[in-house]
Formats: structure tokens, sequence, C-alpha cells
């Protein structure tokens, strides 16, 4: 079950916090071309992209500013020479439950490219609303260290033929040279007749979700928490969570907000630098979950241990992410496209969008 949370999990920054610049859009190479096919010997959708095209650090390149939101702002790298494709939008061509991911890129002449230039991937359903934020599905965010994932078959993400979904890249280039890279992903799904034992749904929980914007704060000297409390519209059971930390951090817990009972709570990794190598992972599906319910106030909270005399600026985040299984899946909260939270959520989605053309349409493979 540990694979579950890869799917969801948050991106790890491990390089010491620093403040926040300005990302830039990508620029196209080109006129990138993207083309939606189903393979229905191996049940997976496939979506390639590219050319992109990511100027070597220090060069030049066509760069301008693109939208606030960036889940790992407030990472040590540089910043200035992080750029992010438009979005990649796609009508998801097939009846059934997404179980999985895996990443190929390549250079024109079909030369591989680590995958350390793929600083973060983040996959979008339009048509589905999260949780607790009336805002649009991450159904997944993928980071360098990332490895392929296949769910297994008792285990899918419920998606309908024809939803709209979108992906965006954020590159890192760090070969020292202008790169030009084409992106294949490949997603497996289970067909319509073959479906999951469990019917899960992506968790997302931030102690600073300032939507539209970034969710990062400053990082004080010294022991510090920063928290955020909430409900849920509908009861759902978790059966995993992660979580996700910038340096200095310590852990990030859920946490009932009116006993002050920690319900779950996941440590961070860190070196004798304080580095952060990784956040634990805890599985609750053995035993009854974690039950969450309408109406009771829970909270999550983050701790910092920064040992340093020096205030970074922008220079924490803290996530807990997971899965859950609905009650009802009936209840689950509806997009309001009126609400202000969701029209900032799209306004802060990178610039740009590129679809299919019409001769790159998917076929109606079904998974048969």
């Amino acid at each position: 079950m540990s694979a579950m949370l890869t799917l969801f999990a948050a991106l790890a920054v491990q390089a010491p916090p620093a403040p926040v610049v300005p990302l830039a859009v990508v620029p196209p190479a080109h006129d990138p071309v993207l083309t939606v096919t189903v393979d229905s010997t191996t049940n997976e959708v496939v979506v390639r992209a590219g050319p992109f095209e990511l100027p070597a650090p220090g060069g030049g390149g066509h760069q301008h500013e693109g939208g606030a939101m960036d889940m790992n702002a407030g990472g040590g790298h540089d910043h200035s020479q992080h750029v992010r494709t438009p979005v990649m939008r796609i009508d998801w061509p097939v009846e059934g439950w997404m179980r999985g991911f895996s990443f190929t890129l390549t250079e024109p002449d079909g030369t591989k490219i680590p995958s350390e230039i793929l600083h973060h991937f983040v996959a979008v359903n339009f048509e589905r609303r999260q949780l607790v934020y009336p805002v649009v599905e991450r159904l997944f965010a993928v980071g360098q260290e990332t490895e392929s994932l296949l769910l297994p078959p008792i285990i899918g993400v419920p998606l309908t033929k024809g939803n709209d979904l979108g992906f965006y890249a954020m590159w890192a280039n760090t070969l020292g040279r202008d790169l030009e890279v084409n992106l294949e992903l490949r997603i497996p799904f289970l067909p319509s007749d073959a479906p999951p034992r469990f019917e899960v749904l992506p968790l997302y929980l931030d102690v600073n979700n300032v939507i539209g914007e970034t969710s990062t704060f400053d990082l004080l000297p010294g022991v510090s928490t920063h928290s955020w409390e909430f409900t849920v519209p509908t009861a759902v059971t978790v059966l995993a969570v992660g979580g996700h930390l910038h340096d200095y951090g310590s852990w990030v817990r859920l946490e009932d907000a009116e006993t002050g009972e920690v319900l779950v709570q996941v440590n961070a990794e860190r070196d004798e630098a304080g580095h952060v190598l990784g956040v634990e992972r805890k599985e609750l599906i053995n035993g009854p979950g974690l039950r969450l319910e309408p109406g009771k106030r829970y909270r999550i909270v983050g701790a910092y241990d920064n040992p340093t005399d020096e205030a970074f600026p922008e220079g924490a985040m803290a996530h807990l992410m997971g899965i859950v299984v609905p009650d009802d899946p009936a209840a689950w909260p509806s997009i309001d496209p009126s609400n202000r939270w969701y029209q900032l959520d799209l306004a802060g989605l990178p610039e740009g969008e590129i679809r299919p053309e019409p001769a790159a349409a998917p076929a109606d493979g079904g998974g048969r």
C-alpha cells in the first residue's frame, strides 16, 4: 500500500531555504505539439508533448513572468532558471480508473534526458473539486526523484471519458547546455469492466494555502509552528498520508481542533545540517482507518526548528497529503465556477495552453 501515496505526494525539496524568485513560462520551441492516444494492449493513455526549449543556466532564452502558484517555491534552487510549460489540456479518452504513471524525457534525436531536469510535474482535473478547498483537483504531483508508479488493481482513481484534464511541468535545466525536450507520459488505467476494490480520491491540506499564490511562509530562527483549521463537507476515511516540508522542517500532523488530540503525525528525515531528506508516510488501512466527519473542526500543524540566527523569507512550507475513500461519492462537493477562490486558483496556473491537434484526437479505445 505504500506506493499509493506516491501518486499524490508533494515534491521533496532538499536544498536550503531561499527567497521566492518569479518563475518564467518556458518558451515553445517550434510550437510544441500535443498528442493523446490509447494503447489498448497495455491499457495506457499516452500523452506526448514537445519539443520545449530549455536555455542553459545563465543563458538567455525568452523568459517572462508566469503565474504565481508554485508548489515548491521557497526551495534553495536557482528559481530564476526554473521555467514552466503552458498547461497541456486534454479530454480523458477512456472510461475507467487511473492507476499510475510513468515518464520518458528525450531530445529530438531520441536521446534520453535524465529525469532530474523535471523539477516537478502536476496533473489537474478541471472537473472535480478538492475535498477541503473549493478549487480544482490535483490528481498527482511528482518531483525529480519520483519513479514510475503502478498501483495494484484493487485501487484506482475514477475518471470519466471526456473529463477535462491538464498537465504542466516546471523544468530545472541542470545539464549546462541548451535543451529541446520531448515529454511522454503514460497513464495506466483500469477499464470500465474491471472496477477496483477501493475507489480513492486525493486529499491535500496546507498550513498556509493562499489560493492563487504561493503557500510558503517565513521561516524564523528557533522552533516555530504554523497551523490552519478546517472542516470537511462530507465524511471520508483516510487510507494513507504523507507530508512535505522544506529544510529545517520537523513534522506535520493532523489534530482534532476541539480536543487537541493528535490524529496522525509524519516526521521529517533530516541530515546533520537540517536538510530534509524526506518525510515519512503512514498507512492507515489496517483497522478502521482515520475518519474525518463533517461538523468537526480539524487542524493541520507544521513544525520547524531553524538552528541559525537567520530568518528565511518564504522559506517554509508544510503540507499533508493522502488518499481517502468517501462514504458517499455522490456527496463529494462540486465545483462552483462563480467561487472567487476557484477563479483565483485558475488564474494562478501557468500562462498559455496547448491542446491536441485535431488529427491527434484520442482514439475510442475504451480499454479493450
